[in-house]
């Protein structure tokens, strides 16, 4: 191996273990994050926890939708459930 072919792979090398730092503290970063937000969120009842598709919005696209999604039909089912408890009040009212 010549010197210069040397010189190339300690760069490489270098490179990557730079690379790979940079993602640890990304995910260190990451994780804090999350940390707080949820310690915000015992605190303030108001605040709502960051998810990850607020954080990487183009990796969980997908994720979302489906939550959205099940949200909405958990929303549905709640309303549906609370009218069936007002008829049913209405139903013995009446009597």
């Amino acid at each position: 191996m010549s010197v210069d072919e040397i010189l190339h792979q300690i760069q490489s090398y270098l490179r990557v273990r730079r690379d790979v730092f940079k993602r640890q503290l990304l995910i260190s970063q990451a994780t804090s994050n999350q940390i707080v937000s949820g310690i915000a969120c015992l605190i303030d009842k108001g605040s709502k926890p960051i998810t990850l598709w607020n954080m990487y919005p183009e990796f969980f696209i997908e994720e979302q939708e489906a939550y959205e999604k099940q949200k909405e039909l958990e929303e549905l089912e709640r309303y549906k459930q609370q009218k069936r408890e007002y008829r049913k009040r209405i139903k013995q009212r009446k009597g």
